[in-house]
Parts: C-alpha cells; sequence; structure tokens
C-alpha cells in the first residue's frame, strides 16, 4: 500500500533512504565480490541467483526507491462492486432495439457480414455468439445483445476498480471510482443497449488496469504484463477494424450475406473499408453534415465536454427544467478529479505509481485535444450533441481513477483517525447513492419499446412486395434489425437512400433481390449515376415503392443537384402510416379515398399506442434522444396527412369508383368525408402544442399557426359547402 505521507514525511523518509544507500556503497567495498556471468557484456547484471538490471534501484521516475504496492488485494471488493452494477444495469435494461447504429451492427451480426467502417469484427462476432448462448432467455436476439453489453460494461467496472486499489491502495476509494464510473450517465446508456461502446469500454478498463500494475511492477524485468498488454491492444483494436472478419470469410468473397456494408469481394474495397474511406479516414462523420450548422470547433467541443462533465446538459426545449441529466460527476466529484489531476502531475503522494499516474494525465490529455480536433459534427444540433457525446467515454474511465486518487488524498487529510474507515466508506456510499438516485429514472429502459414498435409498424403495415427507401438512422438501422434478425415481412425490399449513393450498394442489392432493378452504377449525379426519378420509372410498375424519413438520398447533400423526382411535378408523395406513398403522376385517375383508407389503416397501431399512453415522455427523454424524434415522427405524420387531404384533393386527377364502390364509400365521396381527416389531424396537432406548452417544454415546430390556419381553412371550406358553393374539390 503506498504511504501516502505528507512532506515532513516524505523528507525523512528520502533522508533515511540515502543514508541507506551511502551505508550500503561503503558496505560494498569491503564486500566479496559476486562472480558475474558472461552476459555482462551484452548490458545485463547476473548473479548467481535471478537477473537484475541498472535500472532495479534508480529509475527515470525514481519509483523504484519507494515501497511496492499490494497488486493482489481487493479482488473480493471489486466483484462485488462489478456484480451490484450488473445488478441495476440488468434492472434497467433496454428490453428491444433502440435508436443510433445499433440494429445495423446486429443485423451484421446475424448476416455473417462486416459493419459500417470500420467493421467492429470482435463486437459482431461477440453479438453473434451472444444471440446463440443466451438463447434460452425467450427474448429476441435485441435482448440478448443488450445483455451483453450490460455485462461487459461490469466487467469494465471490475478492471477500473482493480486498477483504482493498485493506485489508492484503498478498497473505498477504489469502491468510490469505479461505482460512480459505472453509474455516470454516459456510461450507464451505453450499458443499456447493443452498441459497440460497451466493449470498447471494457477494454479501455482492462487496460488501465494492465497500464498500472506494469509500472508499478515490483522489478523492471518483469515483462508478462506488458506481454498480456500488448496482445489486449490488438484485441481491442479488432473492434475497430474488420481484418478478422475477412480472413474469417476469405474463402466467402463470392457470397453476399443478407446485409454486408461496402464491397467484400475484392481488395480494394476490403481496404476502402479498414481505412473508412467512405466515411473520412481521420474524421468522425462523413459529409453533408454542415447544412444543419457548423462543425464543432476544438474549443467549442473542449467546452462542452467539460460542460458534460460538471453537469448539468441542458434541454433548450425545457422553459425553467433545464436539465436534461446530471453531470457526469455530479458536482460532488468534482473537487475529488481535480485533486486527483494534480497529484498525478505532482507525483511525491503517488510513490510507486507516480509513473503510471503521469501516463494516464497524458492519455487523458492527448484523447480530450487529438478527438475534439478530428469530430465535425455540428454539435448545437441536440441529436448530434448525443452522437458527439458517446465518444467521451474513453477518458472518463481515467477521469474517475483521478476522482478515487483524489479521494483518497483528500480523506486522509481530513478525516479524523479514530473515525476515518467508517467516514470514508460512509461517503463513498452517499456518493455512490446520489449518483444511482439521481440517474435511475432518466436511464431506466426497461419498457421502452418505443423505436421497435415504430419501425415495426412501418414495416408490416406496407403492402406486399413493397420497395421501402429509408433515410436517416432512425429509420434504417432498427428496421435493418427487424428483417435481417427478426424476419419481418420478407416480401418488404428494404433499402437505404444514403447507401445509394455507393456503387457497392447496388452491386450486393441487386444479387439479393433479383427483381428490383438499378439503372445505374450509383444514385449520384454523373454519366453512370441515375436519379431516383429513374428508379421510380424502373421500378414503380412492377411493385409499390414506398419512403420512410424523407428523400435525402446520400450522405453529400451539397453534391446531390436537383433530383427531378424530388418535385412532385413527377410523383406525388401520399401518406401511407408512417411512410409516404409514391405516386406517378402519369396515372389517369388516382383513387384518393383508398389511399386516405390505407393511411387510417396503417396509422391506426400508432394512434393505439398513443392513447394507450406507450408514447415516450417527452420529460425522460430529451431532445437529444432517439425517443424524442419518435414522438417527433408520430406528430410529424397528421401534419403531412392533414396538408395532403387539402393540398392534394384539389390537384390530384378525378376519380370515380366505376361501379365497384369499396365499403363505406359514398361513391361521389363527399368533400365532408375528406374535410373529417383532415379535422382529425390538426386536432391532434392541436393536442400536442397543448401537452408541449402545459409541460413547459417548446413545441419544435410551427405547429399553433399550421392548426390556427388549416382549421380556419377547413371551417370555411365546410361553410361553402353548406351553402351549396364549390369547395376545394369542385
Amino acid at each position: 500500500m503506498p504511504a501516502w505521507k505528507g512532506d515532513d514525511g516524505e523528507e525523512e523518509q528520502e533522508e533515511q533512504e540515502q543514508e541507506q544507500e551511502g551505508s550500503s556503497d561503503r558496505n560494498s567495498l569491503t564486500s566479496p565480490v559476486t562472480p558475474l556471468t558472461p552476459s555482462h557484456q551484452h548490458g545485463e547484471w547476473e548473479d548467481a541467483g535471478e537477473a537484475i538490471t541498472p535500472s532495479e534501484d534508480r529509475d527515470g521516475f525514481g519509483m523504484y526507491r519507494h515501497p511496492a504496492v499490494d497488486m493482489e488485494g481487493g479482488r473480493m471488493q471489486a466483484a462485488i462492486t462489478s456484480f451490484l452494477i450488473l445488478s441495476v444495469y440488468y434492472r434497467t435494461l433496454s428490453p428491444s432495439i433502440s435508436g443510433g447504429d445499433s440494429g445495423e451492427v446486429m443485423a451484421a451480426a446475424c448476416s455473417g457480414g462486416p459493419a459500417h467502417p470500420p467493421g467492429y469484427p470482435l463486437f459482431v462476432l461477440l453479438a453473434r455468439g451472444a444471440m446463440s448462448l443466451f438463447a434460452s432467455l425467450g427474448e429476441n436476439k435485441a435482448y440478448r445483445v443488450n445483455l451483453m453489453c450490460a455485462m461487459l460494461t461490469a466487467a469494465g467496472v471490475y478492471h477500473l476498480h482493480r486498477a483504482a486499489r493498485v493506485m489508492t491502495g484503498s478498497d473505498s476509494s477504489a469502491t468510490l471510482a469505479s461505482a460512480m464510473y459505472g453509474l455516470s450517465p454516459l456510461i450507464w446508456n451505453n450499458a443499456l443497449q447493443a452498441e459497440v461502446f460497451a466493449l470498447n469500454n471494457f477494454f479501455v478498463c482492462l487496460l488501465t488496469n494492465l497500464l498500472v500494475r506494469y509500472l508499478a511492477r515490483d522489478r523492471p524485468s518483469a515483462t508478462r504484463v506488458a506481454f498480456t498488454g500488448a496482445f489486449v491492444v490488438g484485441l481491442g483494436l479488432t473492434n475497430q477494424h474488420t481484418l478478422v472478419l475477412y480472413f474469417k470469410f476469405c474463402p466467402q468473397f463470392e457470397h453476399v450475406p443478407q446485409y454486408s456494408w461496402g464491397d467484400r469481394r475484392s481488395f480494394q474495397g476490403f481496404l476502402n473499408h479498414f481505412l473508412r474511406k467512405d466515411y473520412g479516414t481521420f474524421v468522425l462523420a462523413a459529409g453533408g453534415t454542415e447544412v444543419h450548422g457548423k462543425p464543432v470547433s476544438l474549443l467549442e467541443g473542449i467546452r462542452f465536454y467539460l460542460e458534460d462533465i460538471a453537469g448539468p446538459r441542458l434541454d433548450e426545449r425545457r422553459r425553467g427544467h433545464t436539465k436534461t441529466y446530471e453531470g457526469q460527476l455530479m458536482y460532488i466529484g468534482i473537487p475529488f478529479a481535480v485533486v486527483g489531476l494534480i497529484l498525478c502531475l505532482y507525483g511525491r503522494p503517488l510513490q510507486r505509481n507516480l509513473a503510471a499516474g503521469r501516463v494516464l494525465v497524458i492519455c487523458y490529455l492527448f484523447y480530450i485535444i487529438v478527438f475534439h480536433s478530428l469530430a465535425n459534427l455540428p454539435i448545437k444540433v441536440p441529436l448530434f450533441l448525443a452522437v458527439h457525446a458517446r465518444f467521451w467515454q474513453m477518458p472518463n474511465s481515467t477521469l474517475f481513477l483521478f476522482v478515487g486518487i483524489g479521494f483518497e488524498f483528500l480523506s486522509r487529510r481530513f478525516a479524523d483517525k479514530a473515525f476515518a474507515l467508517s467516514v470514508r466508506w460512509a461517503i463513498v456510499c452517499l456518493c455512490v447513492w446520489l449518483q444511482f438516485v439521481k440517474n435511475f429514472d432518466k436511464q431506466d429502459q426497461s419498457g421502452n419499446y418505443a423505436v421497435e414498435f415504430v419501425t415495426r409498424t412501418a414495416i408490416e403495415t406496407l403492402p406486399p412486395n413493397a420497395i421501402l427507401l429509408c433515410s436517416g438512422d432512425l429509420q434504417f438501422n432498427p428496421g435493418l434489425y427487424l428483417t435481417v434478425c427478426e424476419n419481418v415481412r420478407p416480401d418488404v425490399r428494404f433499402m437505404s437512400l444514403q447507401l445509394m449513393s455507393y456503387r457497392w450498394y447496388g452491386l450486393n442489392s441487386s444479387i439479393k433481390w433479383p427483381g428490383v432493378v438499378f439503372p445505374g452504377r450509383s444514385h449520384w449525379p454523373d454519366k453512370y449515376g441515375y436519379s431516383l426519378q429513374k428508379f421510380y420509372d424502373a421500378n414503380i410498375w412492377d411493385r409499390p415503392i414506398h419512403s420512410y424519413g424523407g428523400n435525402r438520398p446520400a450522405e453529400n447533400l451539397e453534391k446531390l443537384l436537383e433530383d427531378p423526382s424530388l418535385n412532385e411535378d413527377q410523383f406525388f408523395h401520399f401518406t401511407w402510416g408512417l411512410t409516404d406513398r409514391m405516386i406517378p403522376t402519369q396515372v389517369e385517375k388516382i383513387n384518393i379515398h383508398q389511399y386516405a383508407r390505407c393511411h387510417a389503416k396503417a396509422f391506426a397501431p400508432m394512434e393505439e399506442w398513443e392513447k394507450n399512453g406507450s408514447l415516450p415522455d417527452l420529460l425522460k427523454y430529451g431532445e437529444d434522444t432517439w425517443e424524442d424524434q419518435v414522438v417527433r415522427e408520430f406528430y410529424i405524420t397528421y401534419h403531412r396527412f392533414g396538408h395532403q387531404l387539402m393540398e392534394y384533393y384539389r390537384t390530384l386527377p378525378g376519380e370515380t369508383c366505376g361501379g365497384a364502390c369499396p365499403e363505406g364509400c359514398d361513391c361521389d365521396y363527399s368533400m365532408g368525408t375528406t374535410l373529417a381527416l383532415a379535422r382529425h389531424s390538426y386536432q391532434k396537432l392541436g393536442d400536442a402544442y397543448n401537452n408541449y406548452t402545459a409541460w413547459g417544454l417548446e413545441v419544435p415546430f410551427n405547429w399553433d399557426g399550421a392548426v390556427h390556419q388549416n382549421l380556419g381553412t377547413i371551417d370555411e371550406y365546410e361553410g361553402n359547402a353548406a351553402e351549396g358553393e364549390e369547395g376545394p374539390g369542385g
């Protein structure tokens, strides 16, 4: 255990050591000479017993002048802490798919292909194993991978506890550092869902533990920990590089799995994937995000990070209620972290752990500066800030280690020795309990089926053999999981508008779906590319085409130019549940009432879901969450449908039932029927507006103006109809 002495004690210790060194030098003059082996000529010092090196008693940090640290203590306390954290994770575990990249990564695991660059091969293989290992749980595959991520994060907590125990020599300080780390909002949230960050956090904590042990070892010649660390570094990098998957499937290059990101059939395709050339090798996101604002600068990114540490994160929608969640350190950890950071630089109280402390400071500062230099997301957009913040988890493991070091120093300085142990553990329990209580409600995802329900509803309500073109992570990634892993609607051709801009996507998709025509290499404005209009023209007469999430076809928006298919002179976009049905303008007559009935049927599960109170709680989920995006999708559908009923009834070609009236149709399809559906849509928007304002939230859209304006227009049309005047469809 480190001595953690004060200045006076350290000076006395140094004087004693100098006297001992002097006496040993004097004794060595008269002592018999120990025979040396021939290895002396190669620069090594050996005696007949065990090998030593010239740095045994003196090194760059002077750490071997200090007593050895306890490397083996605290195993039971670390295991108990890890188990308790895992119990919390299990209680709050997400039962299904979540937003972000988790659906896409699990689809890669189900189909045996790499995920998006850089592929995450180790995570994909572990996820595939978890789907089989936990099959007896009887839950969906997403839940099994979520459980695996919770276990990986809890294992990381164990290793962080072990590292803090070596650095501080105290079980209480190690428990404070590791438990607060495991219950901090960022770590807790990513432990509950199938995300690659859980595996990355495990490796970071494991490497921290190995680093601390290596630099505090008793003998410099002991290298076993170094070899273990080198192996773990290589293994950890496979969570970010696709080499494992490509070697595993070398004999199967010609096989195209149900889902695979990139071209696996050529070495150039592998190289592009390995280097993230499709995204940009040394950037966080692909181009196109500039339309949402200016990318974050270095200083601005660091400022946001420091604010997230101190907390709380602000929710700009809220009036008076500004917290999305408390800060990572929840205020009370800030002084401990500052003191711990200073001690790692100053070094004297750390004694044998001086080298480890300074290396950790260097790693921490290096990551913060380099990452924020490369990050290019416009983080003033709340959802992009949440995406950006996920990469703060790596330095936070070191940050909480500073918390443990600072707490150990302060508690030894100020605690009364008669009650030191009880006071220290009381403070630790209080801090951990506050971290748990403050974050539990926000992090509890045990009843969160929002993303799965919305995506499943959008897919299951499509007509047979439809093509569904998705735009956005919320629409594509969860749907990819449902279609690939859960085999939902295998007749639907589930495609990504963004990925259609890559040549390899058309090659892979044409093999998977022979009936789908790709009229060019990629959806890109060059001589080999094709527009969405050409894609629609080639396929819309054979199968229905729907879009989900808008018509943003490619990542680099500035290169798209004007796509004729986005203009409704070419195609009508009619709301069909959560999706849009593409209707060619060449059709002579369009049964608008039939499409309205199809929409009502497709959207009925969503309305029932909302009536049951299952819509995500906006007071729990801030606008930086995917659940907030789900709520927006729900209400935007009402706005689109109401708008289309009023606009398309005047512009679409006329219709007649032709003697084959659908059930409930009054043949002349009165304007009253149309306006009643439109009124219902705008009344729902009015209810949403009232809910937002009642909860003290800013309404994300100008719903109030749109609702009043269109309800007034509906009243005018109905008044005209009652007087016998010609309505909007006349």
